[in-house]
């Protein structure tokens, strides 16, 4: 097990750990890699561990905050994470290594090993479980829309029944791309019933004891003791809780593991320990649609870029963990963040800390200086109730902007839901896309101005759209109970002072805002938007978007 070598210090203002190794990283470099730590980590909560790598030697390892809060516990490169959806890329490298032993074809219908599966109407491949090209929906929301959520254990034969109960895709499998966690679920199952062995017992067999990973495994029981694990926080409006799910993830996610364990995973990518360089150049591959369109996704891992700008990467997020990998061969450098909070602005520390390693002032985020200006900013940055409303962007697509419980979101068609987090007096970003909105004054309510401005620069006008008005019997047509064969549940629709509801039996009432021609949409993750269809009094169906789902079909009840 590597360790960390070299003069180890501690600052103590900060708390954050750190050494640096080899003459890659100077001790300048090393004192701004930490700084960075310091500015985007909270103090005395959980926090991050940081390993960077030139090539395969570990130049840089760094922490900052506690793997265990109650008891001051600090995280050190062996603190053990949940690296969630990171671990992609391990259940990929076990169909491909059972791809080359011959026990599989990256080309078999899954029906093959999971007869339970529909019959859809195009058959889908194992391939494109990894590809993100099955189609099939994603079972997590699914179980956010039953909600069920992640709070219990749930069998993987019960998954398997929801994911199985769908009676369409979304797509016909590789004729587009949309990431779901049930091709990597489905993945393990694979591996499971054609070698008799589960993921875990499978990729400790033949990566992990190859690798001498000692501790890294798939957590296939919640309550399992782990020595040196971190346990996960999650910020409310005003302290921390813990949340670290009872649901099993082992496939889509579910990979525990440290800094210095994933150092032996990181030095596999050159030396081909396991699987060899084919295994690795299937990993890296793009994936290919039926139209022969590439996608930036290979199996398990996010391919970026092209030629020698191109890096291989992926992040997760569960519960209270988050986490990013990212590896770029142009610069031989690769980084691992893996926190146990849920606060941390995760891409901009890494633009961060790949500016620095790099000595490349030009890729240094100017948002990250702007992290600890957010903690301090609150609702009076601006009077969000009278800027709140739908707003109309590039004369197409409606945008509804709200405020919950002191946070802020958006909502549309196109983009699901988004928390924006305030920048400075009226300007609002998303972190993970990159675009800003800002909100300018000087116009009268009704029609009130916004600057939607992309990751380029670019900006798009947004005009505030007048509120659209339904009649009492245009609402009626509405009401009612309606069921989704897929979910096995009814959603109600109600009239209330004129305003349509949308009344779940687990989660809270959604108040649905008219955009025009039987289109609404919601201010809550479990009901973004709805269409009717025959809109009547008679309206026999409707079709709701929610989480990251789509066209999810309710049915009237008689």
């Amino acid at each position: 097990m590597n360790e960390w070598l070299g003069s180890v210090f501690l600052l103590v203002a900060f708390g954050v750990a750190s050494s640096t190794h080899g003459q890659d990283i100077s001790s300048n470099q090393a004192a701004k890699l930490n700084q960075a730590l310091s500015q985007s980590i909270p103090n005395d909560t959980g926090g991050c561990g940081v390993g960077i790598w030139s090539g395969e030697a570990l130049v840089f390892s760094g922490a900052k905050g506690y793997a265990n809060v109650e008891h001051k516990v600090p995280i050190t490169a062996n603190t053990v994470f949940d690296i969630a959806s990171i671990s992609k890329q391990f259940t990929a490298s076990a169909i491909l290594l059972l791809s080359q032993q011959g026990k599989i074809s990256l080309q078999d219908n899954i029906r093959k090993y999971i007869p339970e599966m529909p019959k859809y109407e195009k058959e889908i491949l194992i391939k494109d479980l990894l590809n993100h090209t099955s189609g099939i929906r994603n079972f997590t929301s699914l179980l956010e829309l039953e909600g069920i959520g992640f709070s219990q254990p749930i069998s993987k034969a019960d998954i398997l029944a929801l994911i199985a109960r769908q009676t369409d895709v979304e797509f016909p499998s590789g004729e587009s791309f949309k990431y779901t966690n049930s091709g990597y679920f489905l993945a393990a199952m694979i591996i499971e019933r054609v070698t008799g062995l589960s993921l875990g017992q499978f990729t400790k067999r033949h990566i992990f004891d190859s690798l001498s990973m000692t501790n890294t495994r798939f957590l296939e029981e919640h309550d399992t003791i782990i020595s040196d694990r971190a346990d996960a926080y999650s910020k409310t409006i005003n302290f921390y809780r813990k949340n670290t799910p009872k649901l099993n993830m082992a496939g889509p996610g579910g990979l525990l593991t440290s800094i210095n364990d994933i150092s032996k995973w990181n030095k596999n990518f050159s030396s081909g320990k396991v699987g060899g360089k084919k295994l690795i150049k299937l990993l890296e591959k793009k994936g290919q649609l039926n139209s022969g369109m590439l996608i930036p996704y290979g199996y398990g891992i996010w391919v970026l870029g092209d030629g020698d700008d191109v890096s291989y990467e992926h992040n997760g997020a569960w519960g209270g963990y988050r986490s990013v990998y990212s590896r770029s061969p142009s610069s031989g450098m690769s980084i691992a963040i893996f926190c146990n909070i849920d606060d941390v602005d995760i891409y901009s520390l890494l633009q961060e800390l790949k500016s620095i390693a790099l000595h490349s002032e030009h890729i240094v985020s100017s948002e990250l200086a702007e992290l600890s200006k957010i903690k301090e900013l609150s609702k009076q940055i601006m009077d969000f109730t009278r800027k709140a409303g739908v707003y109309e962007l590039d004369g197409i697509e409606k945008i509804l902007f709200f405020e919950d419980g002191g946070r802020f979101f958006l909502v549309s068609y196109q983009l699901g839901m988004e928390e924006i987090f305030p920048l400075q007096d009226n300007v609002f970003h998303i972190p993970n896309r990159g675009i800003k909105i800002n909100f300018l004054n000087g116009f009268d309510e009704s029609h009130s101005l916004a600057r939607w401005i992309w990751p380029s620069g670019d900006e798009t006008a947004l005009y505030k759209k007048t509120e659209v008005k339904l009649t009492d019997e245009e609402v009626l047509n509405f009401a009612g109970d309606f069921f989704s064969k897929d979910m096995l549940f009814t959603y109600k629709f109600v009239s209330e002072n004129g305003q349509l509801y949308a009344i779940h039996p687990k989660l809270p009432k959604v108040h649905l805002i008219p955009i025009g021609q039987g289109r609404f949409l919601g201010n809550k993750q479990h009901l973004l938007s709805m269409e009717g269809r025959n809109i009547s009094r008679d309206t026999t169906e409707i079709r709701i978007n929610a989480f990251d789902l789509q066209e999810l079909v309710f049915e009237k009840v008689d």
